[in-house]
């Protein structure tokens, strides 16, 4: 475990100037106003560099942020690359990195400590290649690097993720693991555009905890193995059910559509229609995959005049002198009575009397009306 380090007393990785070989466990340094030679008086304490090479891997399928936080007058740059053609082989490092874009570079030392980062897809137990370039100008030196991903949180990379192994002739071997098939307990439900094959943290299972009676909402479910891997390819919407039930039962709709993106990951839209607390279901080959059933709260819709309608006497039959009432019952698109805030509802009558009859309407609650 860790990364083969060599140590310049120049800032410039000068052969002629290496000082010694050690195995670093990871990359956590603060050397503060020291170097990292052991002798502060034989040695410079500024206008030096070190080199790292290895091997790192991470834990998960999925796309990794990689920190470098360093202290002011410091340079960093690093290198990833998997290739027969890559870091191993090229052996000539100074080849290499004139001619492959650096993952971080930022290797002219500024004025302000600071951390640098950028963004890696990483396949699982997969080996990388990895190289590390850092200069000291002056004050000050510190170099640690992080990384963080959907399923890890920001942490120092840990000793057990790099490797100083060598490849033998001809390796690596090329090699073609195909996934598992589909499991219905490692899938999972996600935002729009918000996977783990993005950065993007999962921030939301993407199913809304509260949403409105006649407009659709969208999430995107996520296919995996049962070990966890992304599934890449599609055909499996025969086999997702989506459907959103009122708790007890009163009404149950199924998804308006499925749609199969041909990369493990299928749109779905739902149109909920009835007001009140509801479960979605989303099942994959008959099970429930991982969080479902979801809550899900249902609030009416804006009023709509097409179901709305009166009750009462008052509309159709009154006598001079005496007030008449009805009542009108405010509702939704879907029908769904108008119970939250209320509603701006006036009532107008034409006839005999040029100047019209006068109507008060006020709100009793639960979408309902006195005129």
């Amino acid at each position: 475990a860790g990364l083969y380090g060599k140590y310049y007393t120049d800032m410039f990785l000068t052969e002629s100037n290496f000082y010694s070989p050690r195995i670093d466990r990871n990359i956590n340094f603060d050397w503060g106003l020291r170097n990292p030679f052991g002798d502060d008086f034989i040695f410079p304490t500024e206008y030096w560099s070190v080199s790292w090479y290895g091997k790192i891997k991470a834990t998960y399928s999925e796309t990794y942020r990689l920190f470098a936080s360093l202290d002011p007058n410091c340079g960093v740059r690093i290198w990833i690359d998997y290739s027969k053609s890559g870091i191993n082989v090229a052996r000539n490092f100074q080849n290499y990195t004139d001619t492959h874009k650096a993952l971080i570079d930022e290797y002219d030392p500024n004025e302000g400590g600071t951390e640098y980062f950028a963004d890696m897809l990483f396949d699982k137990d997969m080996y990388y290649d990895i190289l590390i370039h850092f200069r000291d100008l002056k004050g000050t030196a510190s170099l640690k690097l992080y990384w963080e991903s959907p399923s890890t949180p920001k942490q120092i990379i840990p000793e057990s993720a790099f490797s100083t192994f060598q490849n033998i002739s001809n390796s690596p071997y090329t090699s073609r693991i195909r996934n598992a098939p589909t499991f219905h307990n490692t899938s999972t439900t996600h935002r729009l555009g918000d996977l783990n094959k993005t950065y993007d943290k999962i921030a939301s299972d993407g199913v809304p905890a509260d949403t409105i009676a006649g407009i659709e909402f969208k999430f995107t479910i996520q296919m995996r193995d049962k070990f966890g891997n992304l599934q890449m390819n599609g055909t499996e919407s025969g086999l997702i059910s989506v459907t959103l039930r009122e708790i007890f039962g009163a009404r149950t709709v199924s998804a308006t559509s499925i749609s199969d993106q041909q990369n493990g990951t299928y749109i779905v839209v739902v149109e909920p229609t009835l007001v009140g607390d509801h479960h979605l279901f989303v099942k994959y080959d008959g099970k429930d995959i991982v969080g479902s059933p979801f809550p899900v709260k249902v609030i009416p819709g804006n009023a709509y005049a097409a179901t709305s309608w009166a009750a009462g006497t008052g509309y159709n039959n009154a006598t001079v002198n005496y007030e008449a009432m009805f009542h009108i019952y405010v509702r939704d698109m879907e029908e769904n009575m108008c119970t939250e805030a209320p509603d701006i509802v006036t009532a107008a009558a034409t006839g005999p009397d040029p100047n019209g009859m006068p109507i008060s309407v006020s709100h009793v609650g639960g979408g309902i009306y006195k005129a």
